[in-house]
C-alpha cells in the first residue's frame, strides 16, 4: 500500500498547487481583460474538457506534474481584427508583469492559509532540551551540555522545536559563529547561558542530512513530566512536573517510548527512577501500580509537552509571519545552490515529494498542512527566478520593456528562452537522478 499512498499523496499535492497556481494567472488576466483560451491541468491530451460560458476551456490531462493557462496572443487563429486588447502580448507591459506574478503569489497566500491552518488546528511540541552532546564536536568544543533548554538560537527567540531546528537550518552552508542561549527547564528566572559554535568546519553535506547531528548535538527525546496524578505512585514518590526521567534500576532512557514499555512492564515493583529537576540528578524511589483493565505498569504521570495553538483571528499575523520565515529560510537554500554554499544532494523531484507528502499525510492533517505550505512557498520562489519560461522571465521581460518602452529583439528573446529550458532541464535532471539514488537505496 506504500506505493499507492504515494501517489495518491503525491496527487493531491500537485493538484492542489497547481490549480491554485494557474488560477491565479487566470485571474489576474481575466481582471486584465486578457481573454484565457485554456486553463490546463497536467500535460497531455485532455481527459476531461469543459467550455465555460467566456470560452475559456478547462481541461484535465494524464501527466500531472504541472498546468498552464493559455491565453490569446496575436499570431493565435483566433486572433481576429479588433481582439488586440484581449490579447497577453499587445497588452501593457504592467499588465503582463501583473499576470506572470498572480501565479507565484497565489502559492504564497496558498501558503499563508495553510500555516493558518496549522495554527488554528493546533499541535503538541516537544520542549527543545540538549542531548547527548558528542566528544571532540563543535557542540563539544563549544561546552554546550546537555540536559538544557534551548531558548534561543542567534538571538531569536526558539520556543518551540520546529522553531530551533529553523533556525539552526538557516545557518547551513554559512560560517562564524551560531549562538545558542540555554536555560533550565522549569525555572523561566535561571539565568540564561550563551555558547558559541565556531561552524566554519561545519560538515555541508551531513549538515543537510542531519544538521544537528552534525554539529554533534542531540536534542533529547527523554520523557519530561507534564502532570502528576494526585494518589499515584510518581506522587507518592515525589515527581515533580518538569522532572526528566534519566534512567529506571540504572539503565539509561534515550526515548519516551522506552521509558513508557519500561514502565508498563514492571507492575507493583520498586524501582529507583533517576530524574533531572533544574540540572540535578535525583534517585527516587518508586513502587508502580498497575492499570486496572490490562494490569501494565503505572506511574501516574504525563508527558509534558508545548501546545501551539491560535485562534482564527489572532492567527493570522501569526501564518503571516510563519510565512515570511519559511519564504526566507527558503530563499536562502535556493540562493546558497547558486553560489555553492549547499550542494544539489537536497533537490528532490516526484519520488521525494510523493514520500514526504505520504509521511506527513500519515502523521496527521497538521504536518500535511505543513509540507504543503513548505512546498507551495518553494514553488512561488522558483518560479520568480527571472529566467524565460518562469513567470519570473516574463516579469523581466515585461520590466525591459516598460522601461525602453521598446520589445527586446527576437534573437535575444531566443537565446533567453534556451537558456531558461537548459535551466530546468538542469534542475529536473538533478532532481531525477537524486529521486533515483533514494530508491537503489
Amino acid at each position: 500500500m506504500t506505493i499507492i499512498e504515494s501517489i495518491v499523496a503525491f496527487l493531491v499535492v500537485i493538484l492542489v498547487l497547481v490549480a491554485v497556481h494557474e488560477l491565479g494567472h487566470y485571474w489576474a488576466a481575466r481582471a486584465c481583460g486578457v481573454r484565457v483560451l485554456r486553463f490546463a491541468i497536467g500535460f497531455g491530451k485532455p481527459v476531461i474538457k469543459h467550455t465555460d460560458s467566456s470560452g475559456t476551456e478547462w481541461v484535465i490531462c494524464p501527466i500531472p506534474l504541472g498546468g498552464y493557462v493559455r491565453m490569446l496572443q496575436s499570431e493565435d487563429p483566433d486572433f481576429k481584427p479588433g481582439d488586440e486588447a484581449q490579447t497577453f502580448d499587445r497588452t501593457s507591459a504592467t499588465r503582463r508583469i501583473i499576470i506572470a506574478i498572480a501565479g507565484p503569489l497565489a502559492n504564497l497566500v496558498l501558503a499563508a492559509v495553510a500555516m493558518w491552518g496549522v495554527l488554528l488546528l493546533g499541535s503538541m511540541q516537544p520542549y527543545a532540551i540538549t542531548g547527548e552532546v558528542t566528544p571532540g564536536s563543535i557542540a563539544d568544543r563549544a561546552g554546550v551540555r546537555s540536559g538544557e533548554l534551548i531558548v534561543g538560537v542567534d538571538g531569536r527567540d526558539t520556543e518551540t522545536v520546529r522553531k530551533v531546528g529553523t533556525a539552526v537550518i538557516r545557518r547551513i552552508g554559512e560560517g562564524g559563529v551560531l549562538t545558542l542561549q540555554t536555560g533550565v527547564l522549569g525555572r523561566p528566572q535561571a539565568p540564561i547561558r550563551e555558547y558559541r559554535l565556531d561552524i566554519d568546519d561545519w560538515p555541508q553535506a551531513e549538515a543537510q542530512e542531519s544538521p544537528f547531528a552534525s554539529l554533534g548535538l542531540r536534542l533529547s527525546g527523554q520523557y519530561i513530566v507534564g502532570l502528576i496524578e494526585e494518589g499515584s505512585a510518581a506522587d507518592t514518590a515525589g515527581v515533580e512536573v518538569h522532572d526528566r526521567i534519566l534512567a529506571i534500576d540504572g539503565v539509561p532512557m534515550a526515548t519516551v517510548s522506552q521509558t513508557i514499555a519500561a514502565l508498563q512492564g514492571r507492575p507493583h515493583e520498586n524501582l529507583v527512577i533517576q530524574v533531572d529537576r533544574a540540572g540535578q540528578a535525583r534517585d527516587l524511589n518508586v513502587r508502580l501500580g498497575a492499570h486496572e483493565e490490562d494490569g501494565r505498569g503505572f506511574l501516574g504521570v504525563g508527558l509534558a509537552r508545548q501546545e501551539v495553538r491560535y485562534g482564527p483571528i489572532e492567527g493570522i499575523p501569526v501564518a503571516l509571519q510563519e510565512t515570511y520565515e519559511l519564504s526566507g529560510l527558503l530563499f536562502d537554500f535556493i540562493g546558497k545552490l547558486f553560489t555553492r554554499e549547499m550542494d544539489t544532494s537536497g533537490v528532490g523531484g516526484p519520488v521525494a515529494i510523493a514520500s514526504v507528502a505520504r509521511d506527513a499525510a500519515l502523521m496527521g492533517a497538521s504536518t500535511f498542512l505543513q509540507v504543503l505550505a513548505l512546498l507551495s512557498i518553494n514553488l512561488f520562489l522558483i518560479n520568480l527566478i527571472p529566467l524565460p519560461l518562469l513567470d519570473g522571465g516574463h516579469v523581466l521581460l515585461a520590466s525591459v520593456e516598460g522601461i525602453t518602452r521598446r520589445r527586446l529583439p527576437q534573437r535575444i528573446q531566443l537565446v533567453g528562452a534556451v537558456i531558461g529550458v537548459a535551466f530546468i532541464a538542469l534542475l529536473m535532471s538533478i532532481a531525477l537522478y537524486n529521486d533515483f539514488l533514494s530508491l537503489i537505496e
